[in-house]
């Protein structure tokens, strides 16, 4: 635990601003998909300054499952469960979802929860 005496100068723990944070470390956004039979899939997308927006070992997860509801991107007409993409990031990216659903009924896809640049972004999901 650390004291300060001089509580004007504490910028070693709280941001100073409201400013977004730079294009660096993980910027992450996870999605779910969740249907009406408590089924529950998740993928994650990231932008890291190393990926690019093609396929990379370092990055990429195939999408393995026998899960019947599903969530994933598409890299190259592959499902990955994990998809890391370029920096910068570029406010007119499009990622595409592949989305499996087994029964009727109501399905509902939800941002799980983001990090880094997508703390003070929205996302936007269209159907195309």
């Amino acid at each position: 635990m650390r004291y300060r005496t001089d509580a004007a100068s504490n910028n070693q723990f709280f941001r100073s601003s409201n400013s977004e944070p730079a294009e660096s470390g993980e910027n992450r956004i996870w999605l779910n998909i969740t249907n009406t039979d408590n089924m529950f899939r998740q993928t994650l997308v990231g932008y890291v300054p190393e990926a690019t927006n093609g396929y990379d070992s370092g990055f990429d997860g195939y999408n393995f499952t026998d899960n019947p509801l599903n969530i994933s991107s598409i890299v190259n007409t592959q499902n990955m469960v994990i998809q890391g993409r370029a920096l910068p990031f570029d406010v007119n990216d499009i990622v595409p979802l592949s989305v499996t659903i087994p029964t009727t009924g109501a399905n509902t896809i939800t941002i799980d929860h983001t990090d880094g640049l997508f703390s003070f972004r929205p996302g936007y999901l269209s159907s195309g």
